[in-house]
């Protein structure tokens, strides 16, 4: 089964049907990119257009915490985040 999984996930990526679409264009290059990232290891069934407000949250928290920006309250609303979309090892 999780190689049938893997193999949608790919074929859904080459054919840009992955539910979340392209970064919105208000993000910053830097926040565009870490959107293109996440969407690329993010599995598409866990995700529909509805998701997109929390992806883009998301995406922010991420570049915050890259430049060590990030409160400690806000670091647990970001791993609160992530388990929500399964992107943990726990959350798969």
């Amino acid at each position: 089964m999780t190689k049938f999984k893997n193999f949608i996930s790919n074929v859904l990526l080459r054919t840009n049907l992955h539910a979340l679409g392209t970064a919105p264009a208000h993000l910053s290059p830097e926040e565009q990119w870490i959107w293109t990232d996440l969407v690329r290891v993010s599995h598409p069934a866990n995700f529909t257009n509805q998701h997109r407000l929390c992806f883009e949250v998301l995406c922010k928290m991420v570049f915050r915490m890259r430049r060590s920006q990030l409160e400690l309250s806000e670091l647990d609303a970001l791993m609160h985040l992530l388990c929500k979309f399964g992107m943990t090892p726990s959350t798969r």
